[in-house]
């Protein structure tokens, strides 16, 4: 087979070259799965597995488009992929697959309603087929959005529904890491501190870079009530750097941000002020505009600190219950 002939197995080795690179670089990853869009959309209609090999490759683009913060390519492929479902033959477990993705970019967007909405709909088509894994991963999903709405209680019930139904240790491993984040939010830290240990226990040598970064922020947001705050600084600082170096900036900003959060809580003033607004820059280059008037408002409060900390408390609520969550599967 020539490189350049347009074949469904082309398109599924362009789509797990770009899943190993996730972990390494993030435009490697987007451009393998670029390339398998563009393969894709060469195949021949007539054939019965096309529809299928473009709903994953468009699967792999949502989710790589998310990794980059690239919303407007994340928000074209998804159109595309609507159409591929409207118009082609494909597989129930493809459709799911792609519904996930969708409702990724969308909780990365911090779209709520949206992912609810494609969250629910992987539900329903999982539970048709009674595809347990995918049954369990659109529970965690839809776990993160209840989150995201500040329903911690919803979310601890549906992530424990997932643990239970899921099969691999990686899932299991997410959930268990989304729960310790819930419960340190409704201030059960010891509750939170036996999740992040059985997240750990779970942990295997294949865990991408990027669920490592998630699991140290985990640890740092418990230990941060635990009032170990330097060692708390130190960790972000870690988790930072390695979004930045995988190329991953919507993560890199916002743990960034939360270390702005922490200086509130040791009373540097200065030195929040200094991130949040480099924060608040970083955000509006991605698109992200409420991050970026969030950040912004805590910059301009800096001028008394009480008026810092309610700033710091009521706009970036959402982005710290977002930071070091598990929305996809590890390395997804």
């Amino acid at each position: 087979m020539a490189l350049h002939e347009p074949s469904v197995p082309l398109v599924d080795a362009l789509v797990e070259c770009a899943n190993e690179a996730v972990s390494r670089d993030a435009a490697e990853a987007l451009k393998a799965s670029k390339l398998a869009v563009e393969v894709a959309e060469r195949l021949n209609d007539a054939e019965y597995t096309t529809g299928g090999a473009r709903l994953r490759a468009l699967t792999s683009l949502v989710f790589r488009s998310r990794d980059i913060t690239d919303f407007d390519l994340g928000e074209r492929s998804v159109d595309r992929g609507l159409e591929v479902l409207r118009e082609l033959s494909y597989a129930p477990d493809d459709e799911i697959e792609f519904l996930l993705a969708t409702g990724h970019l969308y909780y990365a967007m911090g779209a709520l309603k949206e992912v609810l909405f494609f969250a629910d709909d992987a539900l329903r088509n999982a539970r048709e087929v009674k595809d347990t894994d995918r049954i369990a991963r659109s529970l965690m999903l839809l776990g993160c959005a209840h989150a995201e709405g500040g329903n911690h209680k919803e979310s601890i019930a549906v992530l424990w529904e997932a643990r239970d139904l899921a099969k691999s240790s990686r899932l299991r491993f997410a959930c268990c890491q989304n729960l310790s984040l819930d419960y340190c939010a409704l201030g059960h830290y010891r509750a939170a501190r036996s999740m992040l240990d059985q997240a750990e226990a779970l942990a295997d040598s294949e865990l991408g870079t990027q669920d490592k970064l998630r699991l140290l922020w985990a640890r740092a947001r418990v230990d941060a009530h635990a009032g170990e705050l330097p060692s708390v600084v130190s960790t972000l600082e870690t988790v930072a750097e390695g979004f930045m170096n995988l190329g991953w900036p919507q993560s890199f900003a916002e743990s960034v941000l939360e270390i702005a959060c922490v200086f509130t809580e040791q009373g540097r003033w200065q030195d929040a002020l200094k991130l949040a607004s480099q924060c608040s820059e970083w955000f509006g280059e991605l698109g992200l505009q409420r991050e970026s008037v969030a950040a912004a408002a805590i910059a301009g409060s800096i001028h008394g600190s009480a008026a810092v900390e309610r700033a710091l408390v009521a706009l970036s609520a959402s982005i710290k219950r977002r930071a070091g969550r598990s929305s996809s599967p590890p390395s997804g």
